[in-house]
């Protein structure tokens, strides 16, 4: 029966391959990619959608099917990590993981094995994986208990790893979300000692200075969004140079 059931699926896969070579529509690049998939190969089924997403362009079924064989894949790979790491607890097994949860929005997961990190002699990046999830939470929920986390998981991660771009610029990020000028100013002054003289840096740090006057403070920001639901949005650079031109 499972030679009967390779072949069956050889000649799938052929059938399917020779319709897409005939005819390269969106229909035949996806269910090449499913032929694919049912043979449990996702990488190479995500492959498929790929290449027939540089010919059509934002197709939403190839976007669809793509976005899911990822999902599959993350999937498979995150219990094989899981297996792994009750066995052999590693930094790359947990980074490797954590990462994971991230990409597929399983935040609170994250947060626990980030956790668990650190109480198996994590540091810097545990923290880091720590504050891009809660983050994350704020950003999709708006709740001021979760901005406030998220803001004193950032500044451990930023005494953790020291000249560390990625949590000063998450933070920037979150300021500039919530409308707290004043902390994305005071967070690109830290980026330029990294950067001095970055002109993109410079600009922003020119635009956050001049929205800082009339800005609330941070927490009134929190508060803001929070009471509110949305994001005020985050003004560019060149538009408010333009206009005070």
């Amino acid at each position: 029966m499972k030679f009967l059931d390779r072949w069956m699926a050889r000649t799938r896969l052929r059938n399917a391959r020779a319709a897409l070579a005939q005819h390269p529509s969106a229909e035949n690049f996806a269910a090449l990619a499913l032929e694919h998939a049912r043979i449990e190969d996702y990488a190479q089924a995500e492959r498929v959608c790929a290449e027939g997403l540089t010919t059509l362009a934002s197709h939403p079924e190839l976007l669809r099917l793509r976005s899911r064989m990822r999902a599959l894949q993350l999937e498979d790979r995150a219990r094989a990590l899981s297996s792994e790491l009750r066995e052999s607890p590693r930094p790359g097994l947990f980074r490797e993981l954590a990462e994971i949860y991230l990409e597929c929005g399983r935040l609170e997961r994250a947060e626990e094995l980030a956790q668990q990190w650190l109480a198996a002699g994590g540091s810097g990046e545990a923290h880091w994986i720590r504050a891009q999830a809660r983050v994350a939470r704020y950003f999709a929920d708006r709740r001021r208990e979760d901005g406030r986390e998220a803001l004193e998981l950032l500044a451990r991660s930023e005494q953790a790893l020291a000249r560390d771009e990625r949590p000063l610029r998450l933070r920037l990020e979150l300021a500039c979300r919530v409308g707290a000028w004043s902390e994305a100013r005071r967070v690109v002054g830290q980026l330029l000692e990294l950067r001095p003289g970055d002109p993109a840096l410079e600009a922003r740090y020119r635009t956050y200075s001049a929205l800082a006057e009339q800005g609330p403070t941070r927490e009134a920001a929190l508060r803001e969004v929070e009471r509110r639901g949305t994001f005020p949005e985050d003004p560019s650079p060149a538009r408010s140079s333009a206009s005070s031109a």
